[in-house]
């Protein structure tokens, strides 16, 4: 629903870069949370948890007084809820079922009737199911290098900081350039900077699986942080691509196929790390091949994938 608010008040060619913003958000507040909770269970398992359950009371609290967005494209609304009864009472359960079955059949014509749209979705499942492998980077560090939990916690930072920077300063940099100095346009830029995010993580996975050094998986570490933009980069293309009535649709879907990606990508990349502990050597760095195997799959699509017509890949450049 945030990505939806921000389609609708944040004009094309900015779009991206503020869900660059968001991204970082999100990984900032993670590398706060672990450290926080970690020291807040010093104090035994209930801190963490009273401390986490008043900021969502917060959260909600702030979301109560967030305005609404959908009119700044959507003035045209309706009086009166067609659904209701003739005595002006909505019918409970039937109007949730009735709504529910038109939602759906939204989704269904969405999907047929914008085939090329729903191909270029597929590639957030390959995406998330790749970026999932930053989940066993500390246990595959601790045993192929023989570190400490905390030295290899420690060498970890170096994704986080590096993606911070992709998201924070590379891929807005890029962006501008892309806009200002070359003239392309802003589903064009979206569209080469996801094909070639795709591209440098395929080879940040490749070196972390071959790294046979702390200082190789380290350089594959940095590299493979600076395609952090992926997901966001096919989100704003996605958004930009669609009607301004169906942004919210092509968001929900995104979200399920990012949670369906998520239930399948623990599963597949857990039984990657055990097959490779078992054969032992080189083969330890399996989880990361399979990574590289799932980017090359989100960015196929990527690079397979044609702007529909009457989007022009290119505008008059910036004085």
């Amino acid at each position: 629903m945030f990505y939806t608010a921000i389609a609708d008040v944040v004009s094309i060619d900015q779009r991206a870069t503020v869900f660059f913003q968001m991204a970082a958000t999100f990984l900032g507040s993670q590398m706060i949370a672990g450290p926080l909770g970690g020291a807040m269970l010093a104090w035994g398992p209930w801190p963490p948890l009273l401390f986490a359950l008043a900021i969502m009371v917060i959260c909600n609290l702030i979301i109560l007084a967030f305005p609404e967005t959908v009119h700044v494209h959507d003035r045209n609304k309706t009086q009166r809820d067609p659904d209701a009864d003739e005595d002006g009472t909505p019918p409970g359960l039937a109007k949730l079922a009735q709504k529910a079955g038109a939602g759906l059949a939204e989704v269904r014509d969405f999907v047929f009737g914008n085939q090329s749209l729903a191909f270029l979705m597929l590639s957030v499942v390959f995406v998330i199911l790749g970026r999932y492998v930053g989940e066993v980077l500390l246990q595959y560090a601790t045993k192929r290098y023989h570190w400490s939990w905390s030295y290899a916690s420690m060498v970890l930072t170096v994704r986080s900081a590096g993606s911070l920077a992709t998201l924070l300063v590379l891929l807005p940099g890029a962006s501008w350039l892309c806009v200002r100095r070359l003239g392309m346009s802003a589903v064009a830029k979206d569209l080469m900077l996801a094909r070639w995010s795709g591209v440098v993580q395929i080879v940040g996975g490749l070196v972390i699986a071959a790294a046979t050094n702390g200082w190789l998986f380290s350089v594959g570490l940095t590299w493979f942080a600076l395609g952090s933009g992926m997901s966001s980069l096919i989100r704003s293309l996605l958004n930009a691509l669609v009607e301004e009535h169906h942004v919210g649709t092509v968001n929900s879907l995104v979200g399920f196929l990012e949670t369906s990606g998520l239930m399948v990508a623990g599963p597949l990349l857990a039984k990657s790390l055990s097959v490779g502990l078992a054969l032992g050597g080189a083969w330890i760095g399996l989880p990361f091949v399979v990574a590289a195997l799932l980017f090359t799959v989100a960015t196929a699509i990527l690079w397979t994938f044609r702007l529909p017509n009457g989007r022009a890949a290119w505008i008059e450049p910036a004085c």
